[in-house]
């Protein structure tokens, strides 16, 4: 691996930092981000968080040591739709407001776990030389909705917040 694959690696990996205040806020700890909003303004919405973690998760993507790409594509689009189920995004209202009626849907703690699970697994399967698309579609959508599905259905992983941010 070269050197600047290499930092672009840890780069990918410390746009995680950026979605810890979304995630406290998500289970119920609104202070880190409430703190940030009033210190740095616009800059520290969740909105602008999730882009960050996005946006370094590309330079990654782009730049640093990847054998495949789709899952690492697939796992930042997939991973992007359930975390918008649960934060309010600036331009994703429409989708928060439409996935809000749906009741197996409202564990927002736990989709936002899996919404950072399925980027992680996305950018750790881009690693592989070689995984079928099946195997990818499976692992990084199907397992993903189903997990939070059957959670909701069954009672498991429901967080004493509620979930609601």
């Amino acid at each position: 691996m070269k050197p600047y694959e290499r930092a672009f690696n840890w780069l990918g990996w410390v746009g995680l930092l950026f979605l810890l205040p979304v995630g406290l806020t998500v289970f119920g700890v609104p202070g880190p981000l409430d703190y940030l909003q009033k210190t740095l303004g616009n800059f520290a919405s969740a909105t602008f968080f999730l882009l960050v973690f996005y946006g370094l998760i590309l330079l990654r993507f782009l730049f640093g040591h990847s054998e495949i790409y789709a899952p690492v594509f697939l796992g930042m689009i997939v991973s992007f739709f359930l975390i918008a189920m649960t934060i309010e995004i600036s331009f994703m209202k429409w989708y928060l407001q439409l996935t809000a009626k749906v009741s197996y849907l409202s564990n927002h703690p736990l989709i936002f776990l899996v919404g950072v699970a399925v980027a992680l697994l996305g950018v750790s399967l881009g690693r592989l030389r070689r995984l079928h698309l099946i195997a990818q579609l499976l692992l990084l959508l199907v397992l993903p909705l189903a997990i939070v599905v059957a959670a909701n259905i069954y009672g498991i992983a429901v967080f004493p917040t509620g979930g609601k941010s």
